[in-house]
């Protein structure tokens, strides 16, 4: 039975080399798992399935909505309207989850406080 010796190869990943001949015996020495795995055994992970940490780094976009804040304010001022009956504040609420600005939000509603006088 031939012996093993560890060793890198060029991408740094530890490996078994035959001591006679000095061939790999193929895979890469896990240092997580503490195990041997197969070359083929951790297929590469697409770019779509990146880090979070990395959302676009494939070229895709991501969604960006109202701030948590936006949404909790809009939330409470259409639950407040409705609850009252005023049209002006559903409106601004509305404004606000749609992704507006205060100033936007506060035009709307003036808007809405218009058509009802």
């Amino acid at each position: 039975m031939a012996g093993h010796a560890l060793a890198y190869d060029a991408s740094n990943r530890m490996i078994a080399r035959s001591v006679e001949n000095g061939e790999g015996r193929g895979g890469h020495f896990n240092q997580i798992t503490q195990r041997w795995e197969a070359a083929d055994e951790r297929p590469e992970i697409p770019a779509s399935q990146g880090a979070s940490t990395m959302p676009d780094s494939d070229g895709g976009s991501v969604k960006t909505g109202p701030s948590f804040t936006q949404q909790v304010n809009g939330f409470a001022k259409r639950f407040a309207g409705k609850l009252t009956g005023k049209d002006h504040e559903v409106a601004m609420g509305d404004a606000l989850l749609e992704g507006k600005d205060v100033q936007e939000a506060r035009a709307t509603a003036e808007a809405v406080k218009a058509q009802q006088s």
